[in-house]
């Protein structure tokens, strides 16, 4: 009992780090790394894979635009000349993931981190989405992750290393109206990487990281115009995933004050949260988004 309550103390320790501005603490070398990211040809992934580049990594990129695909290659080759490699693959279509898992690894190696970040997205009232919309964005927002985990996760067992990254949403943790299937995928998304977590920590495989990143919403195309607390800039949260990435972070969320939503949000009526969501003008978020679609 008494070694249970000291490890009880130094776990508590550990997540206080949180705390401590980021120039005080270590950074790990990433520059033998093989990272794949998946979505990986335009937007968040494409910033991921452009810093990973700029840290010496072998990047690999997964994504079904090929134009886009290109299009990060040859940035990262002009930028920075590290190796980047290219796969047309639809993640949500887990022979593909499995096909192409394959040739990764017969062309490039064993993938050392894997970054679960390809997203899609319909916004509407509950009862207008569309049934086969909902289907396709399970597929790709959470099933994915299922498929590509199977597939690079046995050579992280052997050599107990590794890191699996799940680009998740605040969304996942406070719903949001008008959200209801992207959230119920991001929820699923936080739930797993807890289980895989607690999975490979009682196998004995605790040097294998798990980070999960919970952004509020980014301004892209179609958030040019928002003004809200929950609408982020893209170059910021990349920032922040990577410096959460390189130093072993379990759960982040982006910005970091949205902490305060994983802890109020059990103990708060959800009224409450609502209200606090209101004061914050997350509904002028979710409507520009709504009115983008449309």
């Amino acid at each position: 009992m008494l070694l249970f309550i000291r490890l009880i103390f130094v776990w508590i320790l550990e997540a206080l780090k949180k705390l401590v501005p980021n120039c005080f603490r270590a950074k790990k070398d990433v520059s033998n790394d093989i990272v794949l990211i998946t979505g990986g040809g335009s937007g968040f992934g494409r910033l991921l894979a452009l810093r990973f580049a700029e840290h010496g990594s072998t990047v690999i990129i997964w994504d079904i635009n090929e134009h886009g695909l290109n299009e990060t290659k040859s940035e990262i080759d002009r930028k920075f000349g590290t190796k980047c490699f290219a796969y047309l693959c639809d993640v949500s279509n887990r022979v593909d993931v499995y096909s192409k898992a394959e040739s990764v690894k017969k062309d490039v190696g064993n993938v050392t981190i894997l970054i679960n970040n390809a997203g899609i997205l319909q916004v509407d009232n509950f009862l207008s989405l569309k049934d086969e919309n909902v289907e396709r964005l399970f597929k790709v927002n959470i099933l994915s992750h299922f498929w590509t985990c199977k597939a690079f996760l046995p050579s992280m067992l052997n050599s107990n290393s590794g890191h699996i990254v799940s680009i998740a949403s605040i969304g996942g943790i406070v719903g949001a109206p008008k959200f209801s299937d992207y959230c119920a995928t991001k929820a699923a998304a936080i739930s797993l990487m807890e289980s895989l977590y607690s999975e490979l920590y009682f196998a004995g495989k605790s040097n294998i990281n798990l980070t999960t990143i919970c952004p509020v919403f980014m301004r892209t195309a179609m958030a040019k115009t928002v003004n809200s607390d929950f609408v982020i800039e893209p170059d910021f949260a990349a920032d922040q995933t990577m410096d959460a990435i390189l130093r072993n972070e379990n759960f982040v969320t982006i910005p970091r004050w949205q902490y305060l939503s994983c802890m109020l949000k059990p103990i708060l009526p959800p009224k409450v949260v609502v209200m606090f969501m209101n004061l914050l003008n997350a509904q002028n978020a979710f409507m520009n988004y709504h009115s983008s679609f449309n």
